[in-house]
C-alpha cells in the first residue's frame, strides 16, 4: 500500500495532512517571493482539530522592526479560517477576517515584546484540522520537500502504530496538538503548560530527512522527568498514562542532523 494511502486510512491524519500540505505550499511561496523570509526560530509550526467557532492562540516574543508573515490554513472541510494578533494587553491590533481558508498577515511590530496570534475556525462543513505557521525575515530556511517529509513521517508512524484504530488528537481548550520547530543539531525546545488526557497519551515525534536522531522527553510542572525516548532514530514515541490532572512540559530535541531540521511532536490519545 502506498504511504499516502496508509496515512489516509487513519482519518485524523488524513485531515491533518490536508491542512499541513496547504499551509506548507503557501509558506514555500512566501520563501520564494519574499527575500530573506523563512521560519521563525522556536515553535513556528502548529496544528489542532477545531470545532466550528473555536479559537486557539499562541503567544511568542516578536522583535520590534522585524517583518513577520503569519499564516493559517484549514483542511478541505474548512471554508473560513481567520487569524488575528493581539498585544500584551489583549488589544487586537491586526486581523485577516476575509472569507477564505488561507488567512495571512504581514506583521511588523513597532515595539518588541510578547504578542498573541489567534486562529479561529469561523465556518466549516465539519470540525476541521487547522494549522498555523510563523515566518520572519532572517529566519531559519527549510525546504518544502523536507517539511512534507517530516509531516508524512509522523503521520505514517501514527497510521502504522498498534493504536491507530482509536488514535485521536488531544483536544484540550486553547491548546495545539501539533508543535514543530526548526532546530539545529543539538538544539532543543520545551513546550510548557501542556494538558494531557486522564488516560493513556501517545506523544509522537518526527523529523525531516536531514535529521538522523530526534528525541522527546516529558516532564511534570516541577521539572521531574516522567518519560523519554532517546533511542537513535528520528521518530521518538512516548506512551504515558496520566492518572491525575496538572500540566506537563515536553522537550523536543534535534539530537543529530546535517543541518537545521524541522522536528514535530503530535499529542495523541
Amino acid at each position: 500500500m502506498p504511504a499516502f494511502a496508509q496515512i489516509d486510512s487513519w482519518v485524523p491524519g488524513k485531515y491533518m495532512k490536508q491542512a499541513m500540505d496547504r499551509i506548507m505550499v503557501n509558506a514555500g511561496l512566501v520563501e520564494l517571493l519574499m527575500d530573506d523570509v523563512s521560519y521563525m526560530p522556536g515553535i513556528s509550526v502548529m496544528g489542532a482539530l477545531f470545532d466550528v467557532g473555536e479559537e486557539i492562540s499562541w503567544t511568542a516574543n516578536f522583535k520590534g522592526g522585524t517583518t513577520y508573515i503569519l499564516m493559517a490554513a484549514g483542511d478541505d472541510d474548512a471554508t473560513d479560517v481567520d487569524i488575528h494578533v493581539s498585544d500584551s494587553k489583549g488589544n487586537r491590533i491586526l486581523e485577516d477576517t476575509e472569507t477564505d481558508a488561507n488567512p495571512m498577515l504581514e506583521f511588523s511590530p513597532g515595539k518588541g515584546g510578547k504578542y498573541t496570534v489567534t486562529v479561529k475556525l469561523y465556518a466549516a462543513d465539519a470540525s476541521s484540522f487547522c494549522s498555523l505557521v510563523l515566518m520572519q525575515e532572517n529566519g531559519v530556511s527549510l525546504e518544502l520537500e523536507e517539511l512534507t517529509n517530516c509531516v508524512d513521517t509522523g503521520l505514517l508512524t501514527a497510521a502504522e502504530s498498534g493504536f491507530a484504530d482509536d488514535l485521536a488528537f488531544i483536544d484540550e481548550d486553547n491548546q495545539w496538538s501539533l508543535y514543530g520547530a526548526p532546530l539545529g543539531s543539538g538544539e532543543s525546545i520545551t513546550i510548557t503548560n501542556i494538558h494531557l488526557k486522564e488516560d493513556v497519551n501517545i506523544l509522537l515525534g518526527a523529523a525531516d530527512s536531514n535529521c538522523s536522531d530526534a528525541d522527546l522527553t516529558l516532564y511534570d510542572a516541577y521539572d521531574n522527568e516522567l518519560e523519554s525516548d532517546t533511542q537513535t532514530d528520528k521518530v521518538p514515541v512516548l506512551v504515558y498514562e496520566n492518572e491525575g490532572g496538572g500540566s506537563f512540559q515536553l522537550e523536543i530535541k534535534n539530537y543529530s542532523s546535517s543541518k537545521s531540521s524541522l522536528v514535530i511532536a503530535m499529542l495523541l490519545w
